[in-house]
């Protein structure tokens, strides 16, 4: 074919008329089927545009020529009128029902515009009115634009203003007022005037002319009325002649297209958006603006505001960001989202969008709820949290620096509260500033001035409907084949199994899977619960056992329950969970919970097993029993057939009686409820005994398993000093828990002792035996805080939450230790011992080279060999201040270190490092340094005191 194109260019010319045959709706539809009608599917696999990869080059070859002529040499074909013109029926005849495109070519070289006298011959076909006014018979279509200069045909002028006064009480009469434009209109004309109507927003010169010709101006009637026209109007603003290009990288979104956007100097992004992607060869045509605009607004939701998504969320304080005005490219970012199609930054605050549109807030309106940032809501909860004023001093640093210049007391708390909240939101207004002034782009401030509740939407969340089946296929927009083809049966066959699918799906979460076991004693209660999350709509629940018999029967319709006499249960109408009471062994079963709606779907099955409350325990007795009764008789030794005494013999029927009820006796598989393959460790334990009556053992089967929430917490390691106190803060999201537990481990899952255990339901907090007087416990963060730590406290402290399943979250492994100082010396002198003694003359450490003797204090003072130095640990007041000297014995008698070490109480905490307390006057303060090898080292101009 190459080859021929290149010889016979008579034949590129057939081929190109040939292939324009093939026709299409579009360019794109057109190319697609000359291209199905030149290649086989073997050869396009080995064709691709530019020929790379060992494959044919397309753009080289003859036959490009030819695809592109065959795709504009298609001829247009000329459609005749009817008699009365043209019509739809028969332009949808001739166009394929509308497929085709329609060219509109004027008949004369130099178009004439001005309206055909009513009479000419053109009408003579169409259909004719007349007007009330001057009778003239005329074209229907013709009659709009007549009324405007009609005045009527009166024969004189006194009879004219006669009938002009007839017909303006007429015209009074039956004038209508348009809605939008509020101009009146007879209600002939009304329908005419309504069709053109409204099509674009006034101009203050249409306004000004409403205004000089008589006509009621409203300002209302200048802005939009709903979300609609305020969209239309925003997009009409966009500037579509220039182009904003940004080519940034996909990867590294939001902050790489915040840099771009800052940088484009040279064009305004109140033009049209265009994206490139780094690496990436998309030509943007809308969908790549529309992808990089959602990438953007997510990225900059996570980045630049915080708080919960389906409350709203804040800006974050940041004075960074708000210098480099990044805040301002947000609001532009907004603004140009919202104009050409991309989604809307629909998580803020009320207050936030609130001052975005009046530029005031309204202090009045704002609560706790309105704090995002961690740490004032963390603090807000410990000041709720403060039982009495001397808890609250303990944060009076915090409340101070938000701006509370009150006394600090519990009974203004609501005050402090107050404090806290215009603090942590009033500090957002400059942000919140510049963030307006970047969406003054497109007038869109103005919009949301004028049209506040219209625009709310757009920024502040509203309810948040989850999608179903029935919301996903109506949202589906599929494009079938060429209708009556076998490819638009398979397709629609597959659109009906996608909705199937889904129908099924959604149905299945509903339906109880599997049937839970549970075993109880006898007069005791159970409670069983619905086991899915949610419930679809049902008219009627039944609570029933494997006897067909209803426990219970509830009518959702009228809320009416119907129990059984049978039973002594208790339903409950919120959670439909039922409770057996007083369980006696009869009523053990399986219970199902089961709906009647559109179908009848079990939503709970429990086997519930009632046992005796000695039951486990007589089960060993009672073989134990036998097992020795029989020894006991054999050792009397008796004949076969010789009667039993009569105790023996009584003995005997109660343990054959008992043996029945071994039949209740039910032992569960598996033994544990995980898979015995994935388990990190695998024991068995066995306890043995024995007595003169028999010989017992006891094998447990012990299984360790990693649990992934645990393992994925990494501890926070901290040190802590003895005599102070810490806050143990839970930062994560907990689950719904029934009971929450602070534990200490002093090894890992090993030792644990509680600190502190809190009930949900009952809001108590029980703290441990030994913490009594040393916990506090916030119910709002559930914090745990320790005071007067002790080096005992050591350990890992973790919360337990106790609900469906039991987990591990919050994790601080604390290390309390003493305050502890080491005096060091640095000597070269020979000698034979050395002592440190302190200013009474107590003898702490004595060292001669072999042998080491503490004297003093065993337990809190280390003696370095080779430094020589003497650490004290757990310093306490009284007893440790004081002189401490070093000396040492052999050619001379020196004394090579003298430290005077004064211990501070805790509320002296606060001062600098370098000050050493008060001295008094007659007191002498001497800064005592060690002994160098260079004297150089302590010259004067190396020393300040």
């Amino acid at each position: 074919m190459e080859d021929n194109l290149r010889s016979t260019p008579e034949l590129h010319k057939q081929l190109v008329n040939t292939l324009a045959l093939k026709g299409g709706t579009d360019v794109q539809e057109c190319v697609w089927r000359i291209m199905h009608g030149l290649f086989t599917n073997s050869l396009a696999r080995k064709v691709n545009m530019r020929g790379v990869n060992g494959k044919i080059g397309f753009l080289r070859l003859q036959i490009r020529d030819v695809v592109i002529g065959g795709c504009g040499r298609r001829k247009l074909i000329v459609i005749p009128p009817e008699a009365e013109g043209y019509s739809a029926k028969n332009l949808k005849s001739v166009s394929s029902g509308g497929k085709a495109i329609f060219y509109v070519v004027p008949l004369q070289d130099s178009l004439d515009t001005s309206p055909l006298a009513p009479d000419s011959p053109h009408f003579s076909k169409m259909p004719k009115t007349t007007c009330y006014q001057c009778s003239e018979v005329m074209p229907l279509q013709m009659l709009a634009v007549h009324i405007k200069t009609c005045i009527g045909k009166l024969s004189s002028d006194d009879d004219r203003e006669d009938q002009i006064s007839d017909v303006l009480v007429v015209e009074d009469k039956s004038k209508v007022a348009c809605p939008i434009c509020y101009r009146e209109f007879l209600k002939d004309d009304i329908t005419i005037h309504a069709s053109v109507c409204g099509e674009s927003l006034p101009t203050e010169s249409s306004v000004a002319t409403c205004a000089d010709e008589g006509f009621p101006v409203h300002t209302s009637a200048c802005t939009p009325k709903s979300l609609e026209d305020v969209l239309t109007f925003l997009k009409e603003q966009v500037d579509t002649t220039k182009e904003f290009k940004l080519c940034v990288d996909r990867e590294d979104l939001p902050e790489r297209g915040i840099i771009q956007w800052k940088r484009k100097k040279t064009a305004s992004p109140a033009s049209l958006l265009k994206v490139v992607y780094v690496g990436e060869s998309g030509i943007d045509t809308g969908a790549l603006r529309k992808e990089f605009l959602t990438d953007m607004i997510s990225g900059i939701e996570n980045r630049f505001f915080e708080g919960i998504g389906t409350q709203g969320k804040s800006p974050k304080y940041s004075l960074t960001d708000l210098d480099d005005e990044n805040f301002r490219i947000v609001g532009e970012i907004f603004a140009v989202s919202i104009a050409q199609g991309g989604p809307a930054p629909a998580f803020l605050r009320e207050w936030c969008y609130n001052f975005l549109c009046a530029g005031e807030v309204n202090f009045s309106c704002l609560s706790k709820e309105d704090v995002m940032d961690l740490e004032s809501y963390l603090l807000i909860c410990r000041v709720e949290d403060a039982a009495d004023t001397e808890s609250l001093m303990m944060l009076a640093d915090d409340i101070v620096s938000c701006g509370y210049t009150s006394q600090i007391k519990h009974e203004l708390k609501e005050s402090i509260i107050r404090s806290i909240v215009l603090h942590s939101t009033t500090r957002l207004i400059p942000i919140l500033q510049q963030l307006k002034n970047g969406m003054q782009l497109y007038g869109l401030v103005d919009q949301l001035n004028k049209n506040s509740e219209v625009c709310k939407p757009l920024f502040v969340p509203g309810k948040i409907t989850k999608p179903d089946a029935d919301f996903i296929m109506m949202n589906c927009q599929p494009r079938y084949s060429e209708k009556g083809t076998s490819k638009q049966a398979s397709e629609r066959k597959v659109t009906n199994f996608f909705q199937d699918f889904l129908q099924e799906l959604e149905v299945a979460t509903y339906v109880c899977k599997a049937e839970n076991a549970i075993t109880v004693q006898t007069g005791s209660s159970v409670q069983l619960e619905i086991q899915t999350d949610k419930l679809p709509y049902f008219n009627s629940l039944v609570w029933m056992n494997d006897k067909s018999e209803n426990i219970v029967t509830y009518i959702k319709k009228t809320g009416d329950t119907v129990s059984s006499n049978k039973y002594s249960v208790v339903f409950n109408q919120s959670t439909f969970s039922l409770t057996l009471k007083n369980t006696q062994k009869t009523e053990s079963g399986l219970y199902t919970a089961r709906i009647f709606g559109a179908d009848h779907i079990d939503v709970a099955k429990y086997k519930v097993s009632v046992i005796g409350a000695q039951q486990n325990e007589y089960t060993i007795f009672a073989q134990v029993q036998g097992k020795a009764l029989v020894r006991e008789l054999s050792s009397d030794q008796l004949d076969w057939d010789t009667s039993l005494p009569m105790e023996k013999e009584a003995q005997w029927k109660s343990w054959t009686n008992s043996l029945s009820d071994l039949r209740e006796v039910q032992i569960h598989r598996p033994y544990v409820p995980v898979s015995m393959s994935s388990a990190s460790k695998r024991e068995v334990i066995i306890f043995s005994d024995a007595s003169t009556l028999a010989i017992a053992a006891v094998a447990y089967l012990r299984v360790v398993t990693v649990d992934v929430s645990f393992a994925e917490i990494q501890p926070k390691n901290l040190i802590l000093h003895a005599g102070h106190f810490y806050e143990f803060v839970q930062t994560k999201e907990l689950p719904v828990f029934s009971q929450l537990i602070w534990t200490k481990k002093t090894s890992f899952r090993n030792n644990s002792e509680t600190i502190v255990t809190y009930s949900s339901k009952t809001k108590t907090i029980n703290p441990g035996s030994s913490y009594k007087d040393r916990v506090v416990f916030s119910t709002t963060t559930f914090s745990l805080t320790l005071k007067e730590l002790e080096e005992t406290d050591s350990g890992l402290y973790c919360t337990t939450t106790i609900g469906k399943k039991i987990e591990d979250f919050c994790q601080y492994n604390i290390s309390v230790v003493g305050n502890s100082v080491q005096l060091d010396i640095q000597t070269d002198r020979p000698f034979d011992m050395l002592v440190w003694v302190n200013q009474k003359s107590e003898n702490i450490v004595t060292f001669n080279k072999k042998t080491v003797e503490t004297e003093t204090n065993k337990d809190r003072v280390d003696f370095n060999e080779k430094t020589f130095s003497l650490t004290l640990k757990n310093t306490k007041k009284k007893t440790d201040s004081g002189l401490y000297t070093a000396k040492i014995f052999g050619s001379d008698n020196i004394d090579v270190a003298t430290y005077r070490v004064s211990v501070i109480a805790k509320e002296q905490s606060k001062r600098t490092p370098g000050d050493v307390g008060e001295i008094s006057e007659s007191s002498n303060c001497v800064w005592i340094y060690r002994r160098a090898q260079t004297p150089s080292q302590y010259q004067p101009d190396n020393v300040q005191f």
